[in-house]
């Protein structure tokens, strides 16, 4: 329903069918994002909000550092560094780590492509674990 999108926020009209269609889900993540990304990480079992909440603060380390308050809003998510099922963000010079999640083997990634286009795995792991290990990474590489 939200299809795919260069930009971390919703746009608002896919905000208000959200809103409309799935009242329920939007409101259970409301409240996880109002309890924080502190406790969902601590004592949240709902392992989605866990994953919501490492996610939200990459995005910001990688999209917050010199950009201005609007950065995270109007650019790339995690300025293209972090690939996933719903986004598709503008190309990467060539050397820069990246992560990417592979769903259908629940596989973590973090790699470099070259400038002949040859790709470079620098860590694989899969789940959680794989979650923490790939992000951590990205961030020591930022």
């Amino acid at each position: 329903m939200v299809g795919i999108r260069r930009t971390v926020l919703l746009g608002r009209e896919v905000n208000r069918i959200a809103t409309e269609t799935y009242t329920k889900e939007l409101g259970e993540a409301h409240e996880a994002a109002m309890r924080g990304a502190e406790w969902s990480w601590k004592e949240d079992k709902e392992v989605v909000n866990q994953v919501a909440a490492l996610l939200a603060g990459l995005c910001l380390i990688l999209g917050g550092r010199g950009g201005g308050p609007d950065y995270v809003r109007k650019h790339d998510a995690f300025r293209g560094r972090v690939q996933l099922p719903f986004l598709e963000t503008n190309a990467l010079a060539p050397g820069v780590s990246r992560m990417c999640y592979i769903p259908h083997t629940d596989e973590w990634l973090v790699y470099t492509v070259s400038h002949k286009g040859t790709a470079k795995v620098q860590l694989k792991h899969s789940g959680m674990e794989g979650l923490k290990l790939a992000a951590m990474k990205l961030a020591t590489d930022a």
